[in-house]
C-alpha cells in the first residue's frame, strides 16, 4: 500500500526542524545542528522499505547531498525492518575546507579545498577571503590555475602562486675569437669509410695582433621575489681573473678587452685563457736528427723511430707512428698510426719507452710503453702490456676499434672504459682506477705548503705593522725605504698564497671527481682480469659479459 508524505515543522529555540514523514520513517533535518536525523516511529499500516526506496525518499527531499554516515542506510534498513524506534543521525551538512600554505622556500602557494556536502561551497570570494588570509601577495597569483580550481570539486597541493626567483648575474667570461675546431683531434674517416691516419691534426697558425679573446665584464643580478612579496636578493657575477701567464697573447692596443697575438704561431686553450706556442715542424725524427728539444708544440709528418726523444713544451703531433722512442709533450700528444715499445716489454718485460703528457694522449694502438698523463689515454685498437696512468680517463675502443686491454696495468683517476679485458690465455691484467698515490700525495704537500705560506705571511704582516708604526714616529729615509721592501715581500708572498690556494682547490676537485671512479667493459672480460677501485680488489676467475664495476662500502661490485 502507497502512503503519501507528510511534511511538518516543530519549533524549537533555533528555528523549526524540517521533518518529513513517509510511513514509519520520519526524516527531521536540523538547521542548528547541520545534522539529518531519521526517525522509525510506529505505523498503522507498517510499510517495508528498501534501500532504493529509502534512497528515493532522500533524495526526492533533496538531501542526497549531506554527507553521510558509512551504513547509514543499510542500518536505518534493518532497524525499519526489525521494528527498532527511534532517532538515528543519517548525514551532516558539510561546508567545503579551503586550505591555503606556502612552501618551506616561500616560492609557491598551494591550494587544498575539500568537496561540499549540503553545504558552502569553494566560492570566488571565500578563495579570495582565504588567499587573503594566508598573506600572499596577489601579484604573484595566477588567475587560471584559481579558476581551474573553482571549476573542481576537491584539489590538492594546487599550485595557485608563484614567486619570482632570483636571477644570479653572470661571472665575467672570455670569448675566443678564432675557430680551433678546424684542428681534428684524431684520423678522420673519408666518405668511403677509410681511415687517413695521416689526416690528424692541421694546425691553425696566426700572425701577429690576430684578435684571440674578448673578455666580457660580470654581469650584476637580478632580485626575485616570494609569494608573500617579499625581495629575495640576488649574487652579482665574480670578476673571474684571466691567468696570470698566457705566453704570446697582450691587450690590443685600441681595446684593452680584446687580446691578441703577440707573435707568429700556434694558439692553445688553456683554462680562462689562451697562449700562442711557436711550432716547429719536422719531416721525421730518427737518429739522423737526433733528439727534439722544443719550448713550443711539435709536429712530425712522419715517423719518431727507435733510441731518439722527443719533448715540447705545447702539444705534439706525430702523424706515423712512435716505435720504441720516448716522447713528452706540455699539452696534448697525438700518435695517428701507433706507440711501441721493446720486442721484451711486449712479451711483458721492462718498458724502458715512455710516454707523457700534461694534456690527453691520444693513439690507434699502445704496445709495450708506459704512458703518463695528466689528461686522458685515448686508445683505438688496444692497450697490450703497457703501464698507462691518467689523471682523468683512459677509453680503450670507445669511438670505434677493438678496444681490447690485455697485460700490464692500466689505471684512470676518473674511471677506465674499454670493450675487452684480459684475453682466453688468461694473462694477468690489471685495470685501476680512483684517486692515486701521486694525486694524494701532491694534495698533503700542498695543503703543508698553504699552511707554511699562511704562518710566514703572518708574521710579516705582523712586522710590517710595527714598521709603519716606527716609520711613523722616526720619520727617517731609511725606515720608509725598509718599509717599502718589506710591502713588495709581503704581496710577494701573497701572491704565492693565492697561486698554492688555488692549487689546493684544483687537487681536491679531481679528489672528489674520483672518488666516484668506475670501470667499464661492454664486451667481455677473461680470467686473470684484476680490477682495483681505491683499496678495494677483485680477480675475475671466470669469464664474463663484461659490465660496470664500482665500489661501495669498500668492496667492488660488478654490475
Amino acid at each position: 500500500m502507497e502512503h503519501d508524505d507528510i511534511i511538518d515543522t516543530e519549533g524549537n529555540a533555533n528555528g523549526p526542524d524540517m521533518v518529513v514523514r513517509h510511513a514509519m520513517v520520519e526524516l527531521v533535518f536540523d538547521d542548528a545542528e547541520s545534522l539529518l536525523v531519521a526517525r522509525v516511529v510506529p505505523s498503522d499500516e507498517p510499510v517495508e522499505m528498501d534501500l532504493p526506496a529509502l534512497r528515493s525518499l532522500i533524495e526526492r527531499e533533496g538531501y542526497a547531498e549531506l554527507s553521510f554516515r558509512p551504513d547509514a542506510l543499510n542500518n536505518l534498513q534493518r532497524r525499519l525492518r526489525d521494528l527498532e524506534f527511534g532517532e538515528y543521525p543519517l548525514a551532516a551538512r558539510v561546508d567545503a575546507e579551503i586550505s591555503v600554505g606556502v612552501t618551506s622556500d616561500r616560492m609557491q602557494a598551494l591550494l587544498t579545498t575539500s568537496r561540499a556536502y549540503g553545504g558552502q561551497p569553494v566560492t570566488a570570494e571565500r578563495l579570495e577571503q582565504a588567499v587573503a588570509d594566508a598573506g600572499l601577495s596577489p601579484a604573484r597569483c595566477l588567475p587560471d590555475a584559481i579558476a581551474a580550481a573553482l571549476n573542481e570539486p576537491a584539489v590538492s597541493n594546487w599550485v595557485i602562486a608563484k614567486g619570482v626567483p632570483p636571477q644570479s648575474g653572470a661571472d665575467s667570461r672570455v670569448e675566443l675569437l678564432i675557430d680551433l675546431e678546424r684542428e681534428a683531434a684524431r684520423p678522420k674517416e673519408t666518405a668511403d669509410g677509410r681511415v687517413d691516419h695521416y689526416s690528424v691534426r692541421e694546425f691553425i697558425i696566426v700572425e701577429p695582433d690576430t684578435p684571440l679573446l674578448k673578455r666580457h665584464p660580470a654581469t650584476k643580478g637580478i632580485a626575485g621575489q616570494d609569494v608573500l612579496g617579499r625581495p629575495i636578493t640576488a649574487r652579482d657575477g665574480r670578476e673571474v681573473p684571466l691567468p696570470r701567464e698566457m705566453p704570446g697573447v697582450r691587450a690590443d692596443e685600441t681595446d684593452e678587452t680584446v687580446l691578441v697575438a703577440e707573435y707568429k704561431g700556434h694558439p692553445v686553450p688553456i683554462p680562462g685563457g689562451i697562449r700562442v706556442d711557436k711550432t716547429l715542424v719536422m719531416e721525421h725524427v730518427d737518429l739522423r736528427t737526433g733528439n727534439v728539444d722544443f719550448d713550443g708544440s711539435v709536429l712530425v709528418k712522419g715517423d719518431v723511430t727507435a733510441g731518439v726523444t722527443v719533448k715540447a713544451t705545447g702539444d705534439v703531433t706525430i702523424k706515423g707512428s712512435v716505435e720504441n722512442a720516448s716522447v713528452e709533450a706540455g699539452n696534448d700528444l697525438l700518435v695517428a698510426r701507433g706507440i711501441t715499445g721493446s720486442e721484451s716489454a711486449n712479451r711483458g718485460g721492462a718498458r724502458t719507452v715512455s710516454i707523457e703528457a700534461a694534456g690527453d694522449v691520444h693513439a690507434a694502438f699502445a704496445s709495450g710503453v708506459r704512458i703518463r698523463t695528466a689528461g686522458n689515454v685515448v686508445v683505438k685498437e688496444y692497450l697490450n702490456h703497457c703501464e698507462a696512468v691518467a689523471d682523468d680517463s683512459v677509453l680503450v675502443g670507445q669511438n670505434g676499434g677493438r678496444g681490447v686491454v690485455v697485460g700490464g696495468r692500466i689505471h684512470g683517476n676518473r674511471g677506465v672504459a674499454c670493450k675487452m679485458a684480459g684475453s682466453l690465455a688468461n694473462v694477468p691484467t690489471v685495470i685501476s682506477a680512483g684517486p692515486h698515490q701521486e694525486l694524494r700525495h701532491a694534495h698533503e704537500e700542498a695543503l703543508a705548503e698553504r699552511t707554511a705560506l699562511a704562518s710566514r705571511l703572518a708574521q710579516l704582516r705582523d712586522a710590517q705593522n710595527g714598521m709603519v708604526e716606527r716609520a711613523r714616529t722616526a720619520g727617517n729615509g731609511q725606515q720608509v725605504e725598509l718599509l717599502a721592501k718589506l710591502r713588495r715581500t709581503v704581496q710577494e708572498f701573497e701572491e704565492r698564497d693565492a697561486g698554492v690556494e688555488q692549487t689546493v682547490a684544483a687537487l681536491e676537485r679531481e679528489l672528489e671527481d674520483a672518488a666516484h671512479a668506475t670501470v667499464v667493459c661492454s664486451g667481455s672480460v677473461y680470467p686473470g682480469v684484476t680490477i682495483e677501485i681505491g683499496d678495494a680488489s677483485l680477480t675475475v676467475r671466470h669469464e664474463g659479459s663484461g659490465g660496470r664495476f664500482g665500489c661501495r662500502d669498500g668492496e667492488i661490485h660488478w654490475d
